[in-house]
Formats: structure tokens, C-alpha cells, sequence
């Protein structure tokens, strides 16, 4: 896996949040992806990856033709029910 930096000016910064989920999407290796690499993404995908990521809610995001689909730590326990938290 490729580490993503994440300085406030690199244009990365919707990924800093998120718990496990977005420490995996920091070190994903997202150009092999129909979405390629995040700082390429639209700002309306920033921005919703943002929030989703920012807060505690359970939110998936399902994106483009591919269906492509982004969730919060939280939305572990919707696909997975009975995972214990941490």
C-alpha cells in the first residue's frame, strides 16, 4: 500500500478523519481505481467523503458507473452486525 501525505495544503485534507476507515483510505493505492487517485476526485466526492468520514454516523456512499462504494467506520456494524466495537 501507498501512504497518502496529508498536509492541510495538499488538497487532501476531506481524508484526515475517519477512524480505521479513513486510515485505510489514506493508505490505499487508489490509482488502480475507476476513482484514481483523491486528489483527482471531484469536489462534490470530496466532499461527501469528507463528512462521511468526519462524522460517527453509519454512512455509505455508493459513486459513478462503477458503483464504487466508500462507508464510514460506523457502517461496519450495518454489514457486519454483531461486530463488537472497540
Amino acid at each position: 500500500m501507498v501512504s497518502l501525505p496529508h498536509k492541510a495544503s495538499d488538497g487532501l485534507e476531506f481524508l484526515i478523519d475517519g477512524g480505521s476507515v479513513g486510515a485505510s483510505m489514506r493508505a490505499h493505492d487508489w490509482s488502480g481505481t475507476a476513482l484514481g487517485h483523491p486528489r483527482n476526485w471531484p469536489q462534490s466526492l470530496k466532499t461527501a467523503v469528507g463528512l462521511m468520514l468526519a462524522n460517527g454516523h453509519a454512512m455509505c456512499l455508493v459513486w459513478g458507473p462503477e458503483s464504487t462504494v466508500l462507508y464510514s467506520d460506523t457502517y461496519i456494524h450495518v454489514l457486519v452486525p454483531g461486530i463488537r466495537r472497540r
